[in-house]
């Protein structure tokens, strides 16, 4: 059993999960420039909403600017952990 669940009932869920998986795959194969441009597009708009709240909170436009870079850290190293998320590694 996993998680309490009968072999049975956990079997959808695999079959959903390697379904989920076979749809990214071939999303990330056939339209890489698309999801490249959407992950660019939402670290963006991520990073814009944190400065905004760094300057709600009181910072500078170049304190929030710099806070919100590290508190999010390295754009190319953030990239690669959503690319590893997506794939299901």
């Amino acid at each position: 059993m996993i998680g309490g669940e009968s072999p049975a009932r956990s079997r959808p869920l695999l079959e959903q999960h390697k379904m989920n998986r076979l749809v990214a795959y071939w999303r990330n194969l056939f339209r890489k420039r698309q999801v490249e441009r959407e992950l660019s597009d939402e670290l963006a708009h991520a990073f814009d909403v944190l400065v905004e709240t760094k300057i709600r909170e009181g910072a500078s436009i170049a304190e929030a600017r710099r806070w919100a870079a590290i508190e999010l850290g390295g754009v190319e190293q953030l990239k690669e952990k959503v690319r590893e998320v997506r794939a299901g590694y």
